[in-house]
């Protein structure tokens, strides 16, 4: 009988959702840990999901008995860019925006902005 691996997050992000071959095994806990102790031997996918993040597939050899670790570098993941869509009345309006330093934007009717997003842990 194979004796199963472990999977191992430490400094993870809470609340990410932790998948393994597209079948989710659990979820970071507040302290940023996660133990999943019933991996087969072998190659597996890890993906780190989390709402408004970019998720991340980590590919991981796991020998039997043995634990696999993922540190805070290989468990963050980078935050999604916002969006912002901006519609005016009347349509013809000129409209700039600026702040904290940004160069002077202008912005017309229906355009769409990039913006860096902010995230919420």
């Amino acid at each position: 009988m194979a004796r199963l691996a472990v999977l191992a997050i430490q400094g993870g992000m809470p609340g990410t959702e932790v998948v393994m071959d597209r079948t989710s095994i659990g979820t970071v806990q507040a302290d940023g840990s996660f133990r999943y102790s019933a991996v087969s031997p072998g190659d597996h996918t890890i993906e780190l999901r989390k709402d408004h993040y970019q998720a991340r597939q980590i590919q991981k050899l796991f020998a039997s008995g043995s634990p696999v670790s993922l540190g805070p570098t290989e468990a963050t993941l980078d935050p999604m860019p916002g969006e912002l869509r901006v519609t005016f009345s009347p349509p013809e309006a000129d409209v700039t925006l600026n702040g904290n330093g940004q160069p002077i934007t202008r912005i017309k009717n229906g355009s769409t902005l990039n913006l860096p997003s902010v995230p919420t842990h």
